[in-house]
């Protein structure tokens, strides 16, 4: 990304990689829970999928990442 000049995708305003990265700490904490491997894995996928639907059906992003002047 620096290389080429990008905005990294966690800094886009699409919810894409927030939405995993919420899957991912919830499944984080799951892990130290006595929930069941598959209950778990199932719930992590279902809260991606709910956040990433609830973004694009609601309009929801995140805001501009400002970007130094030259």
């Amino acid at each position: 990304d620096v290389l080429l000049n990008k905005i990294p995708l966690i800094f886009q305003k699409e919810i894409y990689a927030t939405a995993c990265i919420f899957g991912g700490v919830l499944y984080f904490i799951l892990l130290n829970t006595p929930v069941p491997n598959i209950p778990s894995d199932l719930v992590c996928i279902a809260a991606v999928v709910v956040v990433r639907l609830l973004a694009v059906r609601n309009n929801w992003s995140l805001p501009d990442i400002a970007r130094p002047k030259e």
